[in-house]
């Protein structure tokens, strides 16, 4: 489903029983809060919406975009340095392993101050 339609959906059907969402790209969250606004809930004041990944775009739009915002260096860094060490043999044994990278929030307008 297209974020916009999520966000018809949501306004229409779920009578808004939460105070915000957390959605896993910065773009589903952009297009989430434009279905909303199309009707007629706005955001922050009925909803507040984060996003991940920290897009540029999400600072442009009105309102801009709260969003997780992931270090593109370190994770280009990390990624990097598993494929180099995958090539080179040092990983053919080795179990499956997480890896990280760093992200921080930043606090737009797309959240409030809880009232």
């Amino acid at each position: 489903m297209p974020p916009g339609n999520l966000g018809h959906h949501l306004a229409d059907t779920s009578g808004l029983p939460f105070d915000g969402i957390f959605c896993m790209t910065d773009s589903l969250a952009l297009g989430l809060i434009r279905g909303l606004h199309e009707c007629g809930v706005e955001v922050p004041r009925d909803l507040a919406v984060v996003g991940f990944d920290g897009i540029q775009e999400g600072e442009s739009y009105i309102p801009s975009l709260t969003t997780i915002s992931t270090d593109k260096e370190d994770l280009a860094r990390k990624a990097v340095d598993a494929l180099l060490a995958r090539l080179q043999g040092d990983e053919d044994n080795r179990p499956p392993t997480r890896t990280t990278a760093a992200c921080r929030l930043v606090v737009r307008e797309s959240t409030a101050k809880i009232r």
